[in-house]
């Protein structure tokens, strides 16, 4: 059975907005962490690759039982790599 429509619209709107803040958050650490502006075009994709990488760590989590720091220790480096690939492509 799926949600009444307006819930499920209701609910993709919390889950933009609680992503949107995410991203805002990322692009503050990443713009620190690579000495860039916030609107760096660079920082959008820092910030997205982070926060995809966090959620596919949670479904790894829950699915798989996978230890949340066994990934996230690695996405620092990861995303100095996708840094050096933008600035080098």
């Amino acid at each position: 059975m799926h949600p009444p429509t307006d819930a499920a619209e209701e609910a993709l709107a919390v889950v933009r907005r609680v992503r949107a803040t995410a991203l805002d958050l990322l692009g503050h650490v990443g713009a620190a962490m690579f000495d860039l502006a916030p609107d760096d075009p660079a920082i959008s994709t820092l910030s997205r690759y982070a926060l995809a990488t966090i959620d596919g760590t949670i479904l790894a989590q829950r699915a798989d039982g996978i230890a949340v720091e066994e990934i996230l220790t690695h996405l620092p480096t990861a995303l100095v790599a996708v840094h050096a690939s933008l600035t080098h492509s």
